[in-house]
């Protein structure tokens, strides 16, 4: 086994798309990149990924990290709320060179307000400053949005470590240290697919958690998340 992947969680793209609910072909561009035709040179404008690779390419496919995955989930968020992907793109660029880190959009210290990307920058006083990362300006705003409050992130490095993607009160939990990232049961090593899988084989809740020693509302969640993510 790859020792290189262990502990970093490991999607396909088929995958990454579903989790985030996003068409698989979007999901493609934002982490291959892309290119598209200019007709003033009758050449071909390159679009970068938005996340850097961070696991190599297995059995000739592309594959993402726990952390790519969490970028992704940030860009998702930062396009719902009206930014664009330029902006995002250089706010990801401006960001990494502050934090001095490869995937600045696995940080705790993101807000977005009208259509403007803010980093939260922590001073040596206590105090936190924002900064406008477009245009590199320090700003006052003690209303700015906060999002994805369903991701757990490590307290010492910031880094995004959890993801619920139902929520936090859904038992489905995201781990990369536990069965190389896949949805499993929060406090336990079962995948939700063990569990949807016996339910698909016309077992009950109740019959599933005596087998699997969990409560039958965990077993209720693995099979709605399964239904309402689809099946991966």
């Amino acid at each position: 086994m790859n020792t290189d992947i262990i502990g970093k969680g490991i999607y396909t793209i088929p995958q990454a798309s579903k989790l985030l609910q996003l068409p698989y072909q979007r999901v493609s561009r934002l982490i291959n990149g892309y290119s598209f035709p200019q007709k003033k040179t009758g050449g071909k404008k390159q679009m970068p990924p938005v996340t850097q690779e961070d696991l190599p390419i297995i059995d000739d496919k592309v594959a993402i990290s726990f952390v790519n995955l969490i970028e992704l989930l940030f860009v998702r968020e930062f396009r719902n709320l009206g930014a664009s992907l330029t902006t995002i793109r250089l706010a990801s660029k401006e960001a990494a060179d502050i934090l001095q880190v490869t995937h600045p959009f696995a940080y705790h210290r993101f807000a977005i307000e009208n259509k403007k990307i803010f980093l939260r920058i922590k001073q040596e006083s206590g105090d936190i400053h924002l900064i406008e990362l477009a245009k590199k300006q320090y700003c006052i705003e003690p209303f700015i949005k906060q999002f994805l409050h369903d991701i757990e992130f490590d307290e010492i490095t910031g880094l995004a470590s959890r993801w619920y993607p139902l929520g936090k009160d859904t038992f489905v939990v995201l781990d990369p240290q536990i069965a190389f990232g896949a949805p499993t049961i929060d406090g336990t090593r079962i995948t939700t697919d063990i569990l949807f899988g016996a339910f698909e084989a016309e077992n009950t809740f109740d019959d599933i958690a005596k087998w699997y020693e969990i409560d039958a509302v965990k077993v209720e969640a693995a099979i709605k998340f399964h239904q309402e993510v689809i099946p991966i």
